[in-house]
């Protein structure tokens, strides 16, 4: 079951053999028992007990599993759920201390023991039930088990999970009560058979030192240590989405962005902008028990080679990323629970997180092992080559400058003797773009390097450098404005692929309103599961681009109503792929829109958070290639 949805009751959960019947009492839930246990805890129908059911707080029937009769062993009556074994009593222990500082101060503190007497290791069965008040919408419950659990909201089970486990579950739900504030009943069953001892389980670890903790591998104990014993609490959530972020030494960050003023104004910029972003958005949370995925800022892109020509030092990216997993594996046991599954990096180099600076040496060295696994916001989106993986990765833009004078663009204007489309004309246009096709940069690299752009570049100044429809600039604008102001006048512009497919020109395209022309074999669109870039963009491939005459015959055949349409659309979606790229850390980043991503005004991190909520609800299809849209 994919982390933050919403579970169903299935016999696929549990043990086979296990007899399963329906509740009694308008549950629409299944109640699963285990008759080859040799006990059978009471039916849901049963009286609560002696004590009366509150609103706000949970009534508590405990039942030994040794004993024949169903009468509860103790009764008890709970503000909260949160149970876990008594860091005060084990501090003599230098792990146990150690997890108190470090760990356990950062989650609630627990109440009186659990089980309570005269309940011991033989087993027990315990069933909370209460009335809460709960405000309309999406709310997260928030589950952590060292046995057996099952939880009914509203008469409706959330949550079925009747295995016998060594290690503890740790699950996040989604629930929608409804869009109007209500009250509901909320049940929780739980089972610590025998033969999971759980105080003999912590003494064993206990006997470590702190010093043979930080230096070994943690897999043996890393679930222990995200457990309580037992824990449930809930929160609103309307996003769907919470990410917990590592507060790394500052060495991995903040320091290394002093090492050059370019670090957050490069194109490399974003992963500088999602750790300021995550900073004040409220998807994040401070309770790592609430998470659904663990955001690592760590900076890979901030220092230079320093040689002419060369750019940002892969290596010192590599360094970065395997000192931070290190860290986190020294200070937390999250990783180590989903070896780091649901962690995720921001990857900008070049190759991503191959850190290599040549293409073929980075498909050969592939993902840097350590984050084999990880989720990468991923600059490289070119789904030939062993750097990107288009199912597990989310392909995000380029971050471009964004001056407050070009976030207003006025309405689509035509190409040459095309005259004045625009329906009801009413808001002013701009100036007319009189330039059909344009392309601004680097033909070759400066010693020659056949691997840049493969010689794409150098074949359209060829083709097209005497075409009168086409500009071909081989050199850099005399200034960043006069640079704007080419996109602006053009309608099509030409973004061939360099050392990678991805390229800067696609945003700085729709920035400026300009139709960008995607040369770039195998590339993945950022938020191609969210929107469709044949809207609003062209795809051509290498090899057609490479054919006299045929970018020119595809452009000419595109007729002037789907240009409109396009640059229309380039109006509605411009900002989805530009980050505000706002430092104030006073003022807090509203959540995104939950269902809509063209009637708000929202920016790449938004998006970038869509992807990842796709992502962790199990709904994330395989986006497409440049070559399933070409020509459209």
């Amino acid at each position: 079951m994919p982390k933050g949805s919403a579970s169903t009751a299935s016999s696929e959960h549990f043990r086979k053999g296990a007899e399963v019947r329906l509740l009694i009492g308008g549950y629409d839930g299944q109640e699963f028992t285990a008759p080859s246990l040799g006990w059978r805890p009471p039916s849901l129908s049963a009286p609560v007990g002696s004590l009366r059911l509150t609103h706000g707080v949970f009534y508590a029937s405990f039942y030994s599993r040794g004993a024949e009769s169903l009468e509860p062993v103790a009764e008890r009556q709970y503000e909260h759920i949160d149970f876990k074994p008594s860091i005060k009593a084990a501090t003599a222990q230098p792990w146990m201390k150690w997890y108190a500082d470090r760990v356990d101060s950062k989650l609630p503190k627990a109440q009186e023991s659990f089980p309570p007497p005269p309940l011991g290791g033989g087993g027990f069965f315990v069933r909370f039930r209460g009335r809460f008040a709960f405000e309309g919408g999406q709310h997260r419950f928030v589950v952590v088990a060292s046995g057996r659990v099952r939880i009914w909201v509203g008469g409706r089970i959330i949550l079925d999970d009747w295995r016998v486990r060594l290690s503890p579950l740790k699950s996040a739900v989604l629930v929608n009560l409804g869009s109007t504030p209500r009250v509901c009943e909320v049940v929780v069953e739980f089972e610590q058979p025998s033969s999971v001892p759980p105080r003999e389980h912590w003494l064993k670890m206990g006997k470590a030192n702190a010093d043979q903790i930080n230096a070994r591998d943690w897999k043996s104990d890393s679930a222990a240590l995200l457990s309580s014993h037992l824990h449930l609490h809930w929160i609103s959530d309307p996003f769907g989405l919470k990410i917990y972020m590592y507060d790394l030494p500052s060495s991995y960050n903040a320091d290394v962005a002093d090492l050059d003023h370019r670090c957050e104004t490069h194109m490399f910029a974003a992963e500088v902008v999602v750790h300021h972003a995550l900073t004040r958005s409220a998807v994040r949370t401070f309770n790592p028990l609430e998470a659904d995925l663990f955001y690592v800022p760590v900076y890979t892109t901030c220092k230079y080679l320093g040689s002419r020509g060369f750019g940002v030092d892969p290596w010192f990216g590599k360094r970065a990323i395997k000192g931070a997993v290190k860290w986190i594996r020294q200070n937390f046991p999250f990783w180590d629970s989903s070896l780091g599954e649901d962690h995720v990096f921001t990857m900008t180099y070049d190759y991503g997180s191959c850190f290599e600076y040549k293409y073929d040496k980075a498909d050969k060295a592939g993902v840097l092992k350590v984050l084999d696994r990880s989720i990468l916001l991923s600059y490289i989106t070119d789904a030939s080559t062993t750097c990107f993986r288009a199912p597990h990765h989310v392909a995000i833009p380029i971050y471009v400058p964004a001056p407050a004078r070009s976030w207003h663009l006025e309405q689509p204007s035509h190409l040459l003797g095309w005259g004045n489309r625009e329906p009801g004309a009413a808001a002013p246009l701009e100036k007319k773009r009189d330039w059909f096709a344009f392309f601004q940069g680097s033909l070759q690299w400066f010693d020659k390097d056949p691997d840049y752009s493969n010689g794409l570049r150098q074949k359209l100044f060829d083709l097209y450098n005497d075409d009168s429809l086409f500009h071909i600039l081989p050199h850099k604008a005399n200034s960043p404005e006069e640079y704007e102001g080419h996109y602006r006048r053009s309608v099509f512009s030409i973004c061939p692929r360099g050392f990678a497919v991805w390229s800067p020109r696609i945003y700085e395209s729709l920035l400026h309103g300009a139709i960008p022309v995607i040369i770039a074999d195998g590339i993945v669109m950022p938020f191609s599961q969210l929107l469709d870039w044949r809207d609003f963009a062209i795809f051509i491939s290498e090899k057609d681009a490479r054919n006299p005459g045929k970018l020119r015959e595809i452009l000419l055949n595109i007729g002037a109503d789907s240009v409109l349409n396009k640059q229309q659309n380039i109006r509605k979606v411009r900002s989805l792929f530009l980050f505000a790229n706002e430092k104030d850390e006073g003022n807090a980043k509203p959540l995104p829109p939950a269902d809509s991503y063209l009637q708000s005004p929202i920016d790449a991190f938004d998006m970038i958070l869509h992807s990842l909520r796709q992502k962790v609800v199990g709904r994330f299809a395989a986006p497409q290639t440049s070559d399933q849209l070409y020509h459209i």
